[in-house]
């Protein structure tokens, strides 16, 4: 699950349960009920020529190079909607596509019928059980504190289920995507996805690389003689200087607002 969630940013009624032995139902007003979270029913995995794996078994994950995913029902209403995800071959261990058979297959061995939830499991008190959002909330919790052994109680309560989708756009956001892209592809209808993004390393040095010519003109400026500092002010004098010359006694000011 959480190979597919790096890609998809699942909501948690997408793929869990709330609790591990009751299935979760939306009820329309007519009272049709439909199940929330994916079913096997809801993928589709193609070979390289685009044709439809019908057999799915381990000799699949090797054949596999691509997933089409249906979201039957969505907390945006946009129901129906199909994406579809490549196979990532160069990191087998992680790829999506096999994230996704791998689940398929786990729920077939355990009896799980195609059109039931698909992120279910077994232990030795019970044959079948369901993945919930408190249950996924401990693990990454748990993996948080083996990481960060200092990390604050507080801190530690702020990872839930909801931090996949929350780590899904991150990921795309470091990445240099565009916000229609994250929107599309996370299946965001407006921008609330701003909310979630963060002020990682990998943006904090983007940030750093974006300005490096700039840092380089002004590390030029101070290494300058100051008979020939008039050539090379241009770019701070424009910032907010009546003139295009900027006097010597003025460039120790300037270099202080910019600092």
């Amino acid at each position: 699950m959480l190979t597919l969630s790096r890609f998809i940013g699942p909501r948690i009624s997408e793929y869990a349960q709330t609790t591990q032995d009751k299935v979760d139902y939306h009820v329309y007003p007519s009272g049709t009920r439909v199940i929330k979270a994916f079913t096997a029913n809801d993928f589709v995995f193609y070979d390289k020529s685009g044709h439809i794996l019908k057999k799915i078994d381990n000799s699949t994950l090797d054949l596999a190079t691509s997933v089409q995913i249906t979201w039957r029902i969505q907390k945006n209403r946009q129901n129906g909607q199909k994406i579809k995800l490549s196979a990532d071959t160069k990191n087998p261990a992680i790829c999506p596509v096999r994230g996704a058979l791998r689940m398929v297959m786990r729920a077939s061995h355990l009896g799980q019928p195609d059109n039931m939830p698909v992120a279910c499991y077994r232990t030795k008190k019970a044959p079948l059980l369901y993945i919930t959002g408190s249950r996924i909330a401990t693990l990454l919790r748990e993996a948080v504190k083996k990481v960060r052994p200092s990390t604050s109680a507080d801190d530690l309560k702020k990872y839930s289920a909801h931090s996949l989708r929350v780590w899904a756009c991150v990921l795309l956001d470091e990445a240099g995507m565009s916000p229609s892209f994250i929107q599309e592809r996370l299946r965001w209808l407006g921008d609330l996805f701003k909310m979630y993004l963060r002020d990682t390393k990998a943006i904090q040095d983007k940030h750093l690389a974006a300005l490096q010519s700039a840092s380089s003109d002004v590390m030029a400026l101070i290494g300058t003689p100051p008979d020939d500092i008039v050539h090379l002010t241009s770019t701070v004098s424009d910032l907010n200087a009546p003139n295009d010359i900027v006097e010597d006694d003025q460039m120790g000011a300037y270099i202080d607002e910019m600092d």
